[in-house]
Parts: structure tokens; sequence; C-alpha cells
């Protein structure tokens, strides 16, 4: 049974864009989160494509569905995703 998660917020996916887009993906995720309500939805809009796949290549815990998971996330044992 896949335990079921929040959906992921702009900031999560924002996040995973700076970390792991190119130039243009990673300014994007800056630029989103600089701008007010207006702006991010504009830019949102302008880019749907690279929400979805952003979205998708953001790494959540197996157990929490934490974005940010850390060294020893759970058990102290382990490194957070198996």
């Amino acid at each position: 049974m896949t335990k079921q998660h929040k959906p992921l917020t702009d900031f999560q996916i924002t996040e995973t864009m700076m970390k792991l887009g190119g130039g243009f993906v990673s300014h994007l995720g800056r630029l989103w989160r600089l701008g007010d309500d207006s702006n991010r939805a504009k830019l949102k809009a302008a880019f749907p494509e690279y929400w979805a796949s952003y979205e998708v290549n953001t790494v959540r815990c197996p157990e929490c569905g934490k974005t940010n998971i850390l060294k020893r996330h759970h058990d102290g044992k382990t490194s957070g995703v198996p």
C-alpha cells in the first residue's frame, strides 16, 4: 500500500528547480520566490511544463513525504531515502 502525502508546494518545487535546473530554470525558481502573488501566478502559467517536470523530480521521503531529507532522517541509522 502506497502512502498518500500532501501535494508538493510551489516552494518545494522551486527548491528543486534551483538545485537541479540549468541556468534558466534555476533563475526561474529564484524569480518565482522574489515575486508577489500576481507575478508568481504569471510565471507558473507561462512555464507549466517546468513545474510539472520538477515536481516529478522532487525527492520525497517515502515514510513522511518531507522533501528536506537529512542523514539519519527517521531511525538514526539510515540516510533517509532507501
